[in-house]
């Protein structure tokens, strides 16, 4: 197999998001629009005339230096086709990686062995099934949570605007103003192409308690930058976002960290562990 190198002038962004949007491996954070908001100037390792693509996150730190580097914000990258990907593939692109050192996060699909990889951690949720279903796998405390809510209105928008200041200022993660500005964009983007949604939970003097940016991509509903004033009134924020999506052909992507916290939350809705593959080389 031949794997071209692209710079990110030469790369044909038809060809590519043709492939990223047919693959089995499908992720948002594939897309070209999403790459240019959290990697400007990523570049492309392409084969077979773009029936095999694996992009490349560029993170330039001198004016003549570039770091092959994941940033914040795009969890799953790697290798993307419209056919299989055997394991000779696997080793033929990990060899091409323009770059003597590199930090890159893989999709959950791709699988392969190599002696520098590891194992990151996220939680997804089965939605194709029942409310009902599904709420019988929520920890016996979640659920004595849950029982309390009273006086809270549900809101959506497919408007990011309305609610920025309330997310940038009480977002569990991602708090410096850098990540602040990239989700910002992403956001605003996503909205423009109609694939967001905010939800929110007011009290019922119309003050927001909780809020998260749902992004809907193929079969994965992504989970991003949940916001509350209190934990409390976000277990009834996502309890709600199940109720509404339950019984659909999608997988809910917590986009997780490895932070205990966060696991041990996802885990009392019934979210399982997805890993996907990390490779290094220094």
């Amino acid at each position: 197999m031949k794997i071209i190198y692209l710079k990110h002038s030469e790369i044909n962004f038809e060809k590519y998001n043709n492939c990223i949007e047919q693959s089995l491996q499908s992720r948002i954070y594939a897309l070209s629009w999403y790459l240019s908001i959290v990697s400007p100037g990523w570049e492309l390792l392409m084969a077979d005339d773009y029936s095999y693509v694996m992009p490349i996150p560029i993170k330039k730190k001198f004016l003549l230096s570039r770091n092959i580097i994941q940033s914040s914000g795009c969890q799953q990258l790697g290798i993307f086709s419209t056919k299989e990907i055997d394991a000779q593939i696997f080793t033929e692109f990990i060899d091409a990686i323009p770059a003597k050192s590199f930090d890159l996060r893989f999709n959950s699909n791709n699988f392969f062995q190599h002696p520098k990889s590891g194992i990151c951690t996220n939680y997804i949720l089965d939605l194709n099934q029942s409310y009902d279903n599904i709420r019988t796998k929520y920890k016996k405390e979640r659920v004595r949570i849950l029982e309390t809510a009273q006086d809270v209105v549900f809101e959506k928008s497919d408007k990011i605007e309305f609610y920025w200041d309330f997310i940038s200022e009480n977002c569990n993660s991602n708090r410096d103003s850098h990540n602040l500005k990239k989700f910002e964009s992403i956001f605003k983007e996503a909205s423009d192409r109609r694939l967001l949604e905010v939800q929110v939970v007011k009290d019922t003097a119309n003050r927001l308690k909780a809020s998260v940016c749902l992004i809907k991509w193929r079969k994965r509903l992504y989970y991003l930058f949940p916001a509350s004033v209190q934990q409390q009134s976000l277990s009834y924020l996502l309890d709600e976002c199940i109720l509404k999506y339950a019984n659909n052909e999608l997988i809910l992507d917590f986009v997780a960290s490895s932070s205990p916290v966060t696991a041990r939350f996802i885990e009392s809705f019934g979210a399982v562990f997805e890993p996907y593959p990390r490779l290094m080389k220094k």
